[in-house]
């Protein structure tokens, strides 16, 4: 990289930051929320989560639940939504029951609470034993939501609804302190289980772990939030990775082929960066899932763009515009990740990612869209000492 190309790129961000900054407003999104038995809170957007908020687990104290937990959401957007994971011990109850509101500064814009419209819900069909504010469990997450958006074991849907908060006679039997009694409770009904108070009472898992989400833009109907620039939003730029362009040219590194169709005109920089690489092992096998320490080692040139790395072994792939009134962002933007081995003889393990694309523009506008992939599966396989040279000698081999 060279002292011109790093003094482009700081100047690029340091001139939109300001631009940002000017712009921004103090929108913040309130929220409380119960659930019978674990819930977890995430700010993203229409593609996927990109941070944890908070997170409350009642698998073990009944009287949790009764208190639920408040959070608060700064400096939010429009086109953003708030993702809600829960999920029960399948067992007596489940329900999650609560409220957003919107603000700016000291004004409230809009409110919402769980029975109302706007809220959808996707049934992931599998559990996830890590932390919610883990890394895996984000990759997990949106892996869902990209499974959701693509119609992949079912889509989003309207949540199943229950009473409201009004305690023993209600549908979860708890009455949640600082929600209103017209909040009411809401689930998914996957039809697993026959009961009169399916899908809230007598116990069952409905295809769980569920999300749910609610658009940001309903909190603001009283003062709406300024509208984004469309750079990089679904009808101006869409990126698109098929498992054909995903391969492996070596032992642990993969090359990926980011074709993109953009209708913008004028971008500045596209810029990838690596959010988080995992490797997951079955249940019982030899290796315990878990993250691997990737890091980009190529970005290629696609003309009229040149690709370059800001750091040697970094989490950051840079294309600048030869043209410094910027030029569509058409083609193939490839890059290049070493994925080290994570275990030995006799694992096989599924490779995942996931990356975010941001597009700056020449006017300082700058969007994203986070995607997640899969790689392999690669199998570890043990070296024969007659054959040192042989592909077994690496210990994997890609399927």
């Amino acid at each position: 990289m060279t002292k011109l190309q790093t003094l482009k790129s700081a100047l690029i961000a340091l001139a939109c930051c300001f631009a940002l900054t000017a712009a921004a407003q103090a929108q913040t999104v309130v929220g409380r929320f119960s659930a019978d038995n674990y819930f977890a809170v995430f700010q993203g957007n229409a593609t996927g989560a990109t941070s944890f908020v908070t997170s409350l687990d009642c698998t073990t104290d009944a009287s949790c639940i009764a208190n639920g937990k408040s959070f608060s959401i700064p400096n939010v957007k429009n086109g953003d939504y708030v993702y809600v994971v829960a999920w029960s011990d399948h067992s007596v109850a489940q329900g999650l029951l609560g409220s957003l509101s919107g603000f700016v500064l000291d004004q409230g814009c809009g409110y919402t609470e769980t029975g109302m419209a706007g809220w959808q819900v996707y049934a992931n069909g599998a559990a996830f034993g890590g932390k919610p504010d883990s890394t895996s469990f984000l990759v997990d997450l949106n892996t869902s939501i990209v499974k959701a958006n693509n119609g992949i074991n079912g889509t989003w849907g309207a949540p199943a609804v229950g009473t409201a908060n009004i305690g023993s006679s209600g549908s979860v039997p708890v009455t949640v302190t600082g929600n209103t009694g017209t909040a009411k409770w809401v689930w998914h009904n996957s039809g697993n289980c026959i009961g009169a108070m399916q899908p809230f009472q007598d116990g069952c898992n409905h295809n769980e772990y569920l999300v749910f989400r609610f658009p940001v833009n309903n909190l603001f109907t009283a003062c709406p939030l300024p509208p984004q620039p469309r750079c990089c939003d679904i009808a101006r730029t869409a990126v698109t990775v098929s498992p054909n362009d995903i391969a492996f040219d070596s032992t642990n590194s993969v090359t990926v082929n980011a074709n993109f169709l953009s209708l913008q005109p004028n971008v500045r920089e596209v810029k990838v960066t690596l959010l988080s690489a995992w490797e997951s092992f079955a249940p019982g096998a030899c290796k315990t899932s878990g993250p691997i320490d990737a890091y980009f080692t190529n970005a290629y040139s696609n003309v009229p763009f040149a690709g370059f790395l800001p750091q040697a072994f970094g989490n950051e792939a840079v294309w600048n515009s030869l043209n410094p009134a910027g030029a569509p962002a058409n083609g193939v933007f490839k890059y290049r990740l070493y994925l080290p081995t994570a275990a030995t003889y006799p694992c096989t393990g599924q490779l995942s990612f996931c990356v975010k694309y941001t597009i700056t523009t020449a006017d300082c506008r700058s969007c994203e869209i986070i995607r997640c992939y899969t790689a392999g599966p690669r199998t570890y396989r043990p070296c024969d000492p007659l054959k040192p040279n042989s592909a077994a000698c690496a210990d994997i081999q890609h399927n």
